[in-house]
């Protein structure tokens, strides 16, 4: 006969002093107003105690927000080396985790934000995070998409600077306006790997400050060490597109026409735009495109490969008004001393875009590069 099982709360009391990781799903307690996890959890994560625990997951499994008191595990998690929280918040400025936290993962943007519970914008996040000055990896997924027609004000007066000298890897969704708090009080000296899904509304202008993101972390190769790539992915119906760059890409896979191009989002540099046009949707995308892809043309200096992606998980087109400004990245990279030696583009824009051996008709004249461009072909059955 199988010994009972124990209760959560018994189990967690019992193991917590000698636990060093610890992966918690909560679901919650439907009689709870407002929903939240049971009140004999609540209670058990405060008294358990967990002085050797360095590696805490906690989710909770609802479309809300649950909010932790910053007493879970008697408010001490000062050997926590890395820290996930999905849908499920504590004040962690509040507790002692300070020096010893690494890698954290936060991830509250498909949560709702009951009256402020959780802080939202980057401007809030940047007292927090100066409370972890050892920080090596950044997983921060907290913007809100803004449909309404107000746009918050941020003082910047009020913000402090904030060097992070250890993080290497930053992954982020955020506002238009979190990127230009990022750019101007964020300073990442070590930083190598920089990600970003930015929520984009109809007012807001955008060329700056990714042109100043694009300077920053995507500084290309050495002069004679042209080998850099730049991915172009754009989809119509969703109005979501986005570009990726890489210093060193693995070499070409024998077979062009199998390949694989690499994932956009392990990039050094990869930027996701989500265009939200509800509040104005008169408004064109034509701007935007040209905005952002000619944010990108400092890359193009030692830029070896352009990958153009048919947009992924769709079957949507690519928008027309994104072809000018992929032909113009195409003849800037040639004129460059011709670093640019080779195209992989999604099949059915290649004729579209490049013609036959790289040549790019514009208003009837055909222009082609002084330098061998060679025009590889990429299956769009990726992922399937």
């Amino acid at each position: 006969m199988a010994a009972p099982a124990i209760p959560f709360t018994i189990f967690l009391l019992q193991h917590s002093s000698s636990m060093e990781s610890c992966n918690l799903a909560l679901l919650p307690d439907v009689r709870a107003l407002p929903v939240s996890p049971s009140p004999g959890v609540l209670d058990t994560l405060k008294k358990a105690a967990a002085p050797q625990l360095s590696s805490l997951s906690i989710s909770f499994d609802c479309t809300r927000e649950c909010i932790l008191p910053n007493s879970v595990f008697r408010g001490d998690l000062s050997s926590l080396s890395r820290l996930s929280l999905t849908r499920a918040w504590f004040d962690i400025g509040e507790l002692n985790i300070n020096v010893s936290l690494q890698i954290l993962h936060v991830d509250l943007s498909f949560a709702r934000n009951t009256a402020g519970s959780h802080p939202t914008d980057l401007s809030r996040w940047l007292v927090i995070l100066d409370t972890l000055p050892n920080l090596v990896t950044l997983e921060l997924q907290v913007a809100q998409a803004s449909y309404g027609p107000i746009k918050q004000v941020v003082d910047n007066a009020s913000l402090r600077h904030l060097t992070l000298q250890h993080l290497t890897s930053v992954t982020m969704i955020i506002t238009a306006q979190d990127l230009n708090v990022f750019l101007n009080f964020v300073h990442l000296p070590s930083c190598s790997v920089v990600r970003i899904t930015l929520h984009v509304a109809p007012w807001d202008d955008i060329h700056t400050d990714t042109e100043r993101l694009v300077r920053r972390y995507a500084n290309p190769l050495p002069p004679g060490q042209a080998g850099s790539e730049l991915t172009l992915e754009a989809d119509s119906e969703t109005e979501h597109f986005a570009c990726g760059f890489v210093r060193n890409p693995p070499p070409p896979h024998p077979n062009h026409s199998a390949a694989q191009p690499p994932d956009i989002w392990f990039q050094d540099l990869s930027v996701h735009l989500i265009r939200h046009s509800v509040a104005r949707p008169e408004v064109g995308l034509t701007e935007t495109y040209r905005s952002f892809l000619s944010a990108w043309h400092s890359v193009t200096e030692g830029l070896a490969t352009l990958s153009v992606l048919p947009p992924f998980g769709t079957w949507g087109p690519m928008p027309q008004d994104f072809y000018d400004p992929i032909r113009e990245i195409v003849k800037m990279g040639c004129s460059n001393k011709g670093s640019l030696k080779r195209i992989k583009c999604a099949e059915r824009y290649i004729g579209t875009l490049f013609g036959e051996g790289g040549q790019i008709s514009e208003g009837g004249m055909l222009w082609a590069s002084e330098y061998p461009l060679e025009v590889l072909p990429i299956r769009e059955d990726r992922g399937l």
